[in-house]
């Protein structure tokens, strides 16, 4: 079978896998392969086509890798509803490291104050954004 043939399958292969995990490397991936695949079709040599392949899968790779951190970023504080909203402070858990439970939408929650205001019992505090399920409060609303 010819070289160009192998290319242009795995390309196809790697193009559908990707369609069951969502990443956008496997199609990064399948894409170097596929040229791979046009430069063994033009009649370039095996080494050719996998330098080609190489440099189109590294850059894409790279690309891929900074969009997803840029999408991560975006995500991390841009639609989550619960920003804004108002909580209640009960009690420090760990003072120095400003970990505290407030209570939200009628029951307790881990939360971490930002900045180093003084805050005690009942005072009104905003959630600026969430770690995982502890969330992020401050005594100034976010705007």
């Amino acid at each position: 079978m010819e070289s160009y043939l192998v290319w242009l399958v795995c390309g196809l292969a790697l193009i559908i896998a990707e369609l069951a995990t969502g990443t956008f490397y496997l199609v990064v991936l399948g894409i170097a392969a596929l040229v791979g695949s046009a430069v063994g079709w033009s009649g370039g040599g095996f080494s050719a086509q996998a330098i080609a392949a190489s440099a189109i899968a590294v850059i894409g790779v790279v690309v891929v890798n900074r969009w997803r951190r840029s999408q991560k970023r975006a995500r991390h504080g841009g639609n989550n509803i619960d920003i804004g909203q108002a909580v209640v402070f009960e009690a420090w858990v760990n003072e120095s490291a400003r970990l505290a439970r407030v209570k939200y939408r009628g029951t307790s929650w881990d939360a971490s104050l930002t900045g180093n205001d003084s805050v005690k019992t009942n005072d009104m505090l905003y959630i600026c954004g969430s770690d995982g399920s502890r969330l992020q409060v401050s005594p100034a609303k976010p705007s």
